[in-house]
């Protein structure tokens, strides 16, 4: 199970250069996480260490958008849209989790007040 703990990505309806979308990645994506005061994550109630450990940066990617997509990109129907993006942030691999419901929760609070508390409520079946 791979689930973001504080992440944020590039604007992929820019229209910049290789070039700027790298140094997007390294300033203004770097930033925001470099803030950030409180970073926390818990499986069913148990502490995840050192989550700060856990934080990776992509280089550029390309999404494909699908019509009505979160971007509000317009897409043709019945094709997709190409996109370039990249990301930063702190991310979970977990190990496979025993069926049964389990909660993952996170929590991320930068020094200009930004909060990101989040729950997943996860049920796991068995195969």
């Amino acid at each position: 199970l791979f689930t973001p703990v504080s992440s944020i990505e590039t604007d992929p309806t820019n229209t910049k250069s290789e070039a700027n979308l790298l140094k997007d990645v390294s300033d203004g994506l770097e930033a925001p996480n470099s803030h950030t005061v409180v970073l926390e994550a818990s499986v069913d109630s148990v502490s995840i260490p050192d989550v700060r450990s856990y934080r990776a940066q992509s280089g550029l990617f390309t999404p494909i958008l699908p019509p009505n997509n979160l971007f509000s990109i317009p897409v043709k129907s019945g094709s997709t849209q190409p996109a370039r993006a990249a990301s930063d942030g702190y991310w979970l691999l977990l190990p496979p989790l025993p069926p049964g419901q389990h909660t993952i929760h996170t929590l991320t609070k930068t020094s200009d007040g930004w909060i990101n508390d989040t729950t997943y409520l996860i049920t796991v079946r068995d195969p």
